[in-house]
């Protein structure tokens, strides 16, 4: 059996590898069939075969893979401007949130609201558009549930998108009506 060739060679930058001792910073990187064979200093070289690409990197920086596990950071992010609604246990829980949040918005600008789950609130639903109307008034507001799946648009949020009873479905998703067909302000994802 012969000795293991690179199919691809990193060679002169800055690599980080994650190891026991953290980011170690490395010169060269080699890789074969999409794995990691060695990393280290000039003697990675070495493993150079024939067909072994080498790519001089010149003190270019190259990071570990970082993959994201399904952790919705912008919906994160956006937690620092929304209310939060996380535990909230019912849905007049919730139009109290979303008022002393009010507080703290300049007036006309868009209200946000987050991380509730429906079935953790007592009606085991979601609210209506008149519902989040009477805690938020002509300011346009909408709220999300924790995931970012399922989301409520009060009626003004729906008047400024132009959402009314002959609006379509949005492809893959669907927005919610009542019987008469007019909105609820509910859309899922």
């Amino acid at each position: 059996m012969g000795i293991l060739r690179a199919e691809l060679i990193l060679a002169r930058g800055r690599i980080r590898t994650l190891g026991r001792a953290g980011l170690n910073p490395q010169s060269h990187l080699a890789i074969a069939g999409g794995k990691v064979l060695a990393s280290g200093g000039r003697e990675v070289m070495n493993l150079r075969g024939p067909r072994t690409r080498v790519v001089d990197l010149g003190g270019s920086a190259v990071f570990p893979g970082f993959n994201d596990a399904h952790a919705h950071v912008v919906y994160h992010g956006l937690t620092r401007f929304a209310a939060d609604l996380s535990g909230a246990r019912g849905i007049d829980d919730v139009l109290d949130r979303l008022k002393a949040h009010a507080a703290s918005l300049k007036p006309g600008e868009w209200q946000q609201g987050l991380g509730y789950r429906t079935d953790e609130l007592t009606e085991r639903r979601q609210p209506h558009r008149t519902e989040l109307d009477r805690a938020t008034g002509d300011r346009p507001a909408f709220i999300d549930e924790r995931g970012g799946h399922a989301r409520v648009a009060n009626s003004a949020a729906l008047a400024a998108a132009g959402i009314a009873s002959d609006t379509p479905n949005p492809q893959g998703g669907r927005i919610g009506r009542d019987l008469n067909g007019s909105p609820n302000g509910s859309k899922v994802s």
